[in-house]
């Protein structure tokens, strides 16, 4: 069952508006994941078994950066999160992997289990539609590090012969540590492996991992 909260631009027109109204277009998240698909073909069966998409990730992160450096967006990396955020502070975008329903009517969730950064993001995204704008204004001038961070989930599925892929603003993680709960979600084009020849259907590591989040606890030397 779906969130009640949660609002799906699923058409073209929806999707363009949407992401119009973030400084963004479906042309430089499409394009970066197939950039990052593309890298995943790079691995030979010599490399660790996860090498494949660990060069999707960072491909990925690394397009969604190029993409947007004439936009003025920025790299910044807070405790193992790699963010990309828009030049006036208010947004964010982190890449990942997600489940088999990434870019569907059904509910997705994050592919791997997330850390703490992670966490505290997806309840400051929990929070901020229902703060008050006295206290709101009050935040920002508090505090320069808060701001909306949308997921760019990517699924490659072998048996469609598609990438699916979504840009969304994450509100709720479940049991699992994966996050599960999105305030919006905005549906971009599912790429057609197919159709793009730079791009083969490859995928020998169905359980790999990509961002690396870690949670690093220091322990006194006499323990």
């Amino acid at each position: 069952m779906l969130p009640i909260h949660n609002i799906i631009c699923k058409s073209p027109e929806a999707a363009d508006e949407a992401l119009e109204a973030l400084g963004l277009d479906r042309e430089v998240l499409e394009q970066s994941v197939w950039r990052g698909q593309a890298k995943r073909n790079e691995a030979t069966p010599h490399h660790p078994a996860n090498a494949g998409g660990q060069f999707a990730y960072l491909e990925a992160v690394r397009s969604v950066r190029d993409g947007l450096k004439p936009r003025e967006w920025k790299a910044k990396n807070e405790k193992n999160l790699e963010l990309t955020i828009s030049p006036d502070g208010k947004t964010a975008i982190v890449v990942s992997g997600g489940d088999k329903h990434t870019g569907t009517l059904q509910n997705p969730s994050s592919r791997n289990e997330k850390g703490t950064e992670t966490k505290r993001r997806v309840e400051y995204n929990h929070h901020l539609p229902f703060v008050e704008p006295e206290m709101q204004a009050q935040q920002e001038e508090t505090s320069t590090n808060e701001y909306e961070v949308w997921w760019l989930l990517y699924y490659f599925d072998k048996k469609m012969r598609e990438v699916r892929c979504e840009l969304s603003l994450p509100t709720g993680m479940n049991d699992k540590d994966r996050i599960s709960d999105w305030s919006k979600r905005i549906l971009l084009s599912p790429l057609t492996l197919d159709s793009e020849p730079s791009v083969k259907a490859i995928d020998k590591s169905p359980n790999y991992s990509e961002e690396v989040e870690i949670d690093v606890v220091f322990r006194a030397q006499n323990e």
